[in-house]
């Protein structure tokens, strides 16, 4: 997710910092509108929803073995939800 908004800042905003405020304005307020939909939805939402459920999934297994992919998804979700220094 940090991603996606320093590409965004580093590419984006950059290159309408050379456009008029008005032409700005305008501009933002269209990718603002465009970048509502359900393809970014579904990613921007999913970085919350697959750690947690994975989370889960580890957390109530029985087992006392646990995957690779599923700690890692523990750590993540962890990590992603405490604000580290």
């Amino acid at each position: 997710m940090a991603g996606f908004f320093f590409t965004y800042s580093a590419s984006v905003v950059l290159a309408l910092d050379k456009l008029s405020a008005s032409v700005y304005t305008t501009m933002m307020q269209e990718i603002n509108e465009t970048v509502l939909n359900v393809v970014f939805g579904i990613v921007f939402f999913g970085a919350i929803v697959v750690p947690t459920v994975s989370a889960a999934v580890v957390l109530l297994q029985e087992t006392g073995r646990r995957s690779p992919a599923s700690c890692f998804s523990l750590v993540l979700l962890s990590t992603s939800s405490v604000p580290l220094p």
